[in-house]
C-alpha cells in the first residue's frame, strides 16, 4: 500500500508541478517520494530509473528538461540512496542496497525450471553451487517459455491468496481483472501511439514490474503496485469507446 501511493504521488507531483509552475517544490517532493520508494520495499527500490526517463519524454514535449528541475528531483533520491547504500554495505559487508544473499537465492529460485519458478522453501544440495542462469543455458527454449508463464501468471488474475469473496463471486472478480488489464494494454497501446509523453509515465512503472518479475518471483500479488496505471489506461480506452 505504501509502495503504490508513493509511485502515485510522485507521479502527481511531477505532473502537477509542471501544471503549477510556481510551485516548484512539487519537483522535490517527487523526488523525496521516489527516494523513499528506495526505503520501503526492495523491488521498488530501482523504480526511480524508469520514472526519469519518462520524466524526460514527458517534460520534452512541454518546453525540455531544465538543470532546475533535475537538480529539484535528483536531490533527495541521491541522498537517501546514498544513506541507504552506506548503510546497507556497512551492514552486510559489501558494496549492496540488500541482503547479497537472498537476492542471489531469489534468482536462483526464479530462474529453476524444475520448480517451474516457484518458491517452495525447499532447496536442492547443491543449491548454492550450480551456476544462477544453469538450466537457461541447457535448455534456453524452456527458460523463455518459463518467462512467458511468469508474466501470465503475474497479470492473469487478481491478488486473492486468502480466497475472500466480497459481493461477487471469486471467478466474476478474475474476468473483471482480465477486462481492466486487457483494456488497459490495449489502451496505453493506442494512447503511446498518439502521444509517447502522455503514455510515459504509466508504461514506465507496468514494464518496469513486468520485467522484474519475469525475472525474480512472480505472483499475483506483485501485480498491485502496477495496477493504478493498468487502470488509467482501461480508462482511457474506455472513453475511446464511449466516443
Amino acid at each position: 500500500t505504501p509502495t503504490t501511493c508513493l509511485i502515485l504521488a510522485a507521479v502527481w507531483l511531477a505532473v502537477s508541478a509542471h501544471e503549477k509552475a510556481t510551485d516548484s517544490r512539487r519537483y522535490f517532493g517527487a523526488g523525496l517520494c521516489l527516494g523513499l520508494l528506495i526505503l520501503v520495499k526492495p523491488s521498488a527500490m530501482l523504480i526511480f530509473a524508469p520514472l526519469a526517463i519518462a520524466g524526460i519524454i514527458w517534460l520534452r514535449r512541454r518546453g525540455g528538461v531544465t538543470i532546475r528541475v533535475i537538480r529539484q528531483v535528483a536531490t533527495p533520491v541521491l541522498l537517501i540512496l546514498a544513506g541507504w547504500t552506506v548503510v546497507a554495505s556497512i551492514h552486510y559487508g559489501e558494496l549492496t542496497l540488500r541482503d547479497p544473499e537472498y537476492a542471489d537465492a531469489n534468482l536462483r529460485q526464479s530462474s529453476s525450471l524444475k520448480n517451474d519458478a516457484y518458491d517452495l522453501d525447499e532447496v536442492e544440495p547443491n543449491f548454492w553451487l550450480k551456476p544462477i542462469f544453469g538450466e537457461a543455458g541447457d535448455d534456453p527454449v524452456g527458460y523463455f517459455a518459463l518467462l512467458s508463464r511468469k508474466v501470465y501468471r503475474m497479470w492473469s488474475r487478481p491478488y486473492n491468496d486468502f480466497d475472500r469473496v466480497w459481493i461477487l463471486p471469486y471467478q466474476m472478480s478474475e474476468w473483471i481483472h482480465l477486462l481492466f488489464v486487457i483494456s488497459g494494454a490495449v489502451g496505453l497501446t493506442i494512447l503511446a501511439r498518439r502521444s509517447a509523453a502522455m503514455a510515459a509515465f504509466p508504461v514506465a512503472v507496468i514494464l518496469y514490474y513486468a520485467i522484474l518479475h519475469a525475472i525474480f518471483h512472480s505472483i499475483p500479488r506483485y501485480n498491485l503496485s502496477a495496477m493504478p496505471m493498468i487502470l488509467l489506461g482501461a480508462g482511457f480506452a474506455g472513453q475511446l469507446v464511449w466516443e
